[in-house]
């Protein structure tokens, strides 16, 4: 029995707290929709008694406070006066009706000279109205005018605090973290916006901060497209064009091991060539990207070398002194998030360097071609003549390995991902180096 009486007490308890949530989002409505429009007799009464004590502002403020507490009541169940976050709401409203009244007094005014103007405005229902004059008069006799600014922000932090229910050391440390992000992001903003405007023919004329760049040492990029244009440049010099030699006399060469010349390389396919200039501007772009992100974090490194390769670009980066390297390495997703990159491969440090590689994947990855590694010193001045062409490593260097290294090779991988090239390349590589009779 006495369980079956406390539900009763309990739903009686929560549809009078439903009943009055509904009356109280039901007033808030009607004092908007007065606030607008004429909505007779109550409505009018009830909108010049809440401007005359509020003000026009503070009138539509209490409407949306009665929606808060509507709401309270209807979803929560419980009485709206109840709990600290509704005790800030109150707090809140008290505070900005003082601050739209204190808005009202000139600048310099007196404290005698501004009692009399508060007290007319709230007669009028101007400001804060009939109480936030009286709040207002009563703080200015009291604490002065600095001392009512410093009342009024007293209350909104405490409202904001009693409002989220976070420490007010809490609030401060997120807000100052909200702002140095915003900061940095517009920052960002603003520089790729003057990036792209420095890039237009019309302003490559100026150059007034030439001087302030060349203050901070540029990285080093090495780029393997441009080693390439060198290397052709220098080959197209020494290449000389060989006469046709008719079918029967390559036979007769075929025969004599001795006599046998290897196929020209230029029957092979030449690899397309990026164009430099707008990948030099995405390295440079991504050198400062990295060292505001990490600088951000407190950890100031600089970009020291950047190894652009086929498909993934090296930033070899040398932290400041003090500069742990794990407080680096755990700043992966979040250098990732700012490069815009899937994900980022982190070494340290890289071997043989006082340094450490962030390596993040190209946005186009390139195509390597055969031809470019069999032109290369390293394949032609292999002594091996099992010597074979596996193409590049990150930094876009030559690989050539020697075949007599490897009795165990497993060429192993998933559908179309080049094990017959592999194979092909592996073949051709050979047959550059050795004549007929020694690859039989």
């Amino acid at each position: 029995m006495r369980r079956k009486i406390k539900k009763r007490s309990n739903n009686h308890d929560g549809l009078k707290y439903e009943v009055l949530g509904v009356a109280l989002f039901a007033l808030a409505i009607l004092i908007i929709v007065s606030f607008f429009k004429s909505t007779g007799i109550i409505g009018n009464l009830l909108i010049s008694l809440l401007t005359f004590c509020t003000g026009k502002i503070g009138c539509l403020l209490f409407a949306f406070m009665l929606i808060y507490f509507a709401c309270i009541n209807c979803w929560l169940r419980r009485p709206f006066m109840e709990g600290s976050r509704n005790i800030g709401v109150v707090l809140l409203f008290t505070a900005v009706l003082i601050i739209l009244h204190q808005l009202l007094l000139p600048a310099g005014v007196s404290r005698s000279d501004a009692i009399p103007i508060l007290y007319q405005a709230g007669l009028e229902g101007r400001g804060g109205g009939f109480l936030g004059a009286l709040l207002s008069i009563a703080s200015i006799y009291l604490l002065g005018r600095p001392g009512t600014i410093i009342l009024t922000a007293a209350l909104c932090i405490i409202s904001l605090v009693m409002l989220t229910g976070v420490p007010f050391s809490q609030f401060l440390k997120k807000s100052a973290e909200f702002f140095v992000r915003a900061g940095s992001v517009l920052k960002t903003f603003l520089e790729r916006i003057l990036f792209v405007e420095e890039d237009s023919p019309e302003k490559t004329v100026k150059k007034p901060q030439e001087p302030v760049e060349k203050k901070k040492e540029e990285p080093v990029i090495v780029d393997y497209n441009t080693q390439q244009e060198s290397e052709d440049v220098a080959e197209k010099e020494n290449i000389t064009e060989e006469p046709e030699i008719p079918h029967s006399q390559r036979e007769e060469k075929v025969t004599s091991s001795s006599s046998f010349a290897a196929p020209p390389l230029s029957i092979l396919k030449k690899p397309i060539k990026l164009k430099s200039s707008r990948l030099n501007k995405e390295l440079i772009e991504n050198v400062r990207i990295l060292e505001e992100t990490l600088n951000n974090f407190g950890i100031k490194v600089c970009v020291s070398e950047v190894h652009k390769g086929p498909a993934i670009t090296r930033y070899e980066i040398q932290p400041a002194p003090g500069v742990k390297v794990s407080r680096i390495m755990r700043l992966a997703d979040d250098i990732a998030l700012s490069l815009a990159a899937p994900a980022v491969r982190i070494e340290a440090p890289i071997p043989g360097k006082a340094a450490m590689g962030i390596e993040v994947p190209n946005r186009e990855i390139a195509t390597v071609c055969l031809r470019e590694i069999l032109e290369t010193t390293e394949f032609q001045d292999a002594a091996s003549k099992l010597s074979i062409a596996l193409g590049k490593d990150i930094a876009g260097n030559p690989i050539v390995a020697d075949l007599t290294k490897m009795p165990h090779l497993l060429i192993a991988g998933a559908t179309g991902s080049g094990k017959s090239v592999c194979l092909n390349t592996i073949i051709c590589s050979i047959l550059y180096k050795a004549n007929p009779s020694e690859v039989k």
